[in-house]
């Protein structure tokens, strides 16, 4: 059964996506227009529309294999991004979209689309947050906060601006007022710039923390902890005996008639090759713990970085290191200019709070 209202949404959608409407526009258009999502929101988001874009449902097509077991012996499903084909079939429901439109507007999201593989040729979402300030920031309403360059020196250095995710997928409360969009719920935070957090990176650690001893020891303990090469000792037992119960479930199944005898073979070598190579490892790394329990170079190794953090923490001229406020920050929160960092609890869980929203960084970068 169709529902008129939801079927006259998809068709607007693909509407304005065929007359060059960005994703963003149309989810734009979509609140301008009073519109409901499929699950009757009025607030829409890009993944609701790009969710109806990529259906070819719409175009009166079914898809099945979008799933594939690849060993049938663990039975465990998995996303098919090309392994084996799928399969379309036309169906017999209404047909919102025609399929040239809906082929041209695959067209269209491929030409758009920003291609990232792993190396078994599957779509790989976004990497993991690769610099230090995106694993602690925090936007007052609970999202995390987005780098983006502002812009770039002469010297190519590059200056970066943070701003919060939820305003970049419902959009900013100024931005929405111009569009005649309704800003209830929406985060009215400010962005910052990134030389900020630096410059009271240098204010927590070198002047406002009083326990230094406690700062101290946490750094040495780090260098204990970086200093230890041990190779891990695997624990593959759970591995083995997984592969032991496929090997016993191919017997049975041979037995019963549902396996050839070739692919009882093939199976069963593989499986015993996997036992072998699992066990090979096991003595591998037994053998090289043994290896390492006297190597001289630990002792270096701490001896070194113990040095290290001494001097970068506490030397009034040097940056404080990204491992070292790694380590002793839990937590920063941004709230309208002002910077709430929660530290470690070694500490006795001290906050720390500062107003920079008037900071200009001429001035306060030369003091």
């Amino acid at each position: 059964m169709v529902n008129p209202e939801q079927a006259d949404t998809v068709k607007r959608i693909f509407e304005r996506y065929l007359a060059g409407n960005g994703v963003r526009k149309i989810q734009d258009i979509m609140e301008q227009e009073g519109r409901k999502t499929a699950m009757g929101l009025t607030r829409w988001q890009s993944g609701n529309v790009n969710r109806i874009l990529q259906n070819p449902f719409y175009c009166g097509r079914i898809v099945y294999r979008k799933q594939y077991v690849p060993d049938y012996l663990v039975q465990k499903k998995i996303n098919n991004h090309g392994a084996v084909d799928k399969v379309y079939v036309e169906g017999t429901h209404e047909i919102l979209v025609s399929p040239e439109d809906f082929d041209r507007a695959q067209e269209i999201r491929d030409q758009h689309r920003m291609h990232k593989y792993d190396k078994n040729g599957r779509p790989q979402g976004q990497s993991p947050c690769k610099h230090l300030w995106g694993n602690k920031v925090v936007c007052t309403c609970g999202h995390a906060m987005n780098r983006r360059i502002a812009h770039k020196a002469k010297d190519g250095t590059d200056s970066f601006v943070f701003q919060c995710y939820g305003q970049l997928r419902t959009g900013t409360p100024a931005g929405r007022l111009k569009k005649g969009l309704d800003i209830e719920g929406v985060c009215d935070n400010s962005s910052f710039m990134g030389w900020k957090l630096d410059v009271q990176a240098d204010f927590v650690f070198k002047k406002l923390l009083g326990n230094k001893d406690a700062i101290y020891k946490e750094a040495m303990a780090m260098a204990w902890d970086v200093a230890e090469v041990k190779a891990p000792e695997r624990n593959d037992k759970e591995r083995l005996e997984q592969n032991q119960r496929q090997i016993d479930n191919l017997v049975n199944m041979c037995a019963d008639g549902d396996i050839s005898r070739e692919v009882f073979r093939s199976k069963k070598k593989k499986l015993e090759d996997q036992i072998s190579n699992l066990e090979k490892l096991n003595d591998e790394c037994r053998q090289r713990v043994l290896e390492l329990e006297d190597n001289g170079a630990k002792d270096r190794r701490i001896d070194s970085l113990s040095e290290f953090i001494k001097m970068t923490s506490f030397d009034a001229r040097a940056k404080i290191p990204d491992t070292v406020i790694d380590n002793f920050v839990d937590q920063i929160v941004f709230d309208h200019g002002a910077f709430i960092w929660y530290l470690n609890p070694v500490y006795g869980n001290e906050v720390y709070k500062q107003d920079a929203s008037d900071w200009e960084k001429n001035s306060i970068c030369n003091l």
